[in-house]
């Protein structure tokens, strides 16, 4: 075989070589795209996604009162049925979005709205009209922003496999860890430099799409509620939203250490807003129709940028705040009676959905 034969020979296999190594590097994940991607994954799930001209629908079911029941055998028994809300959020992004909670169980919805131009609560028939330069104080009766803490890690579970969960958690994301297509990083919240709090998430990589993707999110300590340590969700039954450029989980199971489910979350679709689109859900339900909800019976409105609290079905009006001297108990009756309504339907949100991001404080 003459030399210029040996060349081409060893240069084709220089080159088969070549292409075998590249090509297993494309396919592999390094630690320096793990971080990237985690780095742009995790802000963008620390914040409501812009939905456009749809809004999102999922199912959320607590098991916290059947495993409380477990634990508290021989005493007064309680309910173990699953609480049961189906939500809708239609958003333009932090600075605008409208939450609709249907309490499945107990009956009963509860509307907030928070945006520039307008903000609202809507809890059964009782409608208060809030002044949309308040929304962001939580201090104020009228600040609606403290409401996303209701939803809020339904969202980031739904459309970020969780790790937005330092926005309300406060916890700093540490340093990846890659083993193959396999990844790994631990988020943690200090005080006083003890770790009060601290997750650690797991994922594959994607070769072909060249990101991540989150598999379950384990809770390693809690010190604010001990027996959240352990446990751990997992998402699954994955969806690709080519218009929001997001890839949705269509099942998120939290499940406790000892493996009893604490609580499922189930995506029900992006699905198009109403004739008039997202600023039509914005506008309060004053005349009882709503561009989601359809129409429905409101008998009493509390508009705190006018302080006054009216009755619709009687048509009488008052000063909405302390009452003044000489108040007459028909008054008070009034008063009472829509507050009642709103007490329900915020007290219900509060235990159930709350107390889950106690967990997380």
């Amino acid at each position: 075989m003459s030399w210029k034969r040996h060349v081409v020979w060893a240069c084709a296999i220089v080159t088969m070589c070549t292409g075998v190594i590249t090509c297993a590097r494309a396919g592999d994940l390094t630690l320096e795209a793990c971080e990237a991607w985690l780095a742009t994954a995790r802000a963008r799930a620390e914040a409501l996604p812009n939905l456009g001209d749809r809004f999102l629908a999922w199912e959320s079911a607590d098991f916290t009162a059947a495993l409380s029941a477990d634990e508290d055998v021989g005493r007064v028994p309680r309910s173990t049925a699953p609480v049961l809300i189906r939500l809708e959020l239609a958003s333009a992004g932090d600075s605008a979005w409208r939450l609709n909670h249907t309490f499945v169980s107990a009956g009963g919805v509860l509307d907030v709205v928070y945006s520039p131009s307008a903000s609202w609560q809507r809890a059964g028939q009782t409608l208060r009209i809030f002044d949309p330069a308040k929304r962001d104080d939580e201090r104020d009766e009228q600040g609606t922003v403290g409401a996303i803490r209701s939803f809020f890690l339904d969202v980031t579970m739904l459309c970020g496999g969780g790790l937005g969960v330092g926005r309300l958690a406060k916890v700093v994301p540490g340093p990846a860890e890659i083993d193959g297509n396999s990844w790994k990083c631990q988020a943690a919240r200090e005080v006083a430099g003890r770790r009060t709090y601290a997750v650690e998430f797991a994922g594959v990589w994607l070769p072909a799409e060249g990101r991540g993707r989150v598999t379950s999110m384990r809770v390693l300590t809690n010190t604010y509620v001990p027996a959240d340590t352990g446990a751990v969700s997992t998402f699954s039954d994955w969806i690709w939203d080519a218009e929001l450029v997001m890839e949705l989980a269509g099942r998120v199971e939290k499940r406790r250490a000892d493996g009893r489910l604490e609580h499922l979350v189930v995506l029900r679709g992006l699905h198009p807003l109403p004739p008039g689109g997202f600023s039509a859900c914005l506008i309060a339900p004053i005349n009882g129709r709503d561009a989601m909800r359809g129409e429905f019976a409101i008998s009493q409105i509390a508009d705190f940028q006018h302080r006054r609290v009216t009755n619709l079905a009687t048509g009488e009006s008052e000063p909405l705040g302390p009452p003044p001297e000489g108040h007459t108990e028909r008054a008070d009756r009034l008063r009472t009676w829509g507050y009642v309504s709103l007490a329900c339907a915020v007290g219900l949100l509060v235990t159930i959905r709350l107390y889950r991001w106690k967990r997380t404080a």
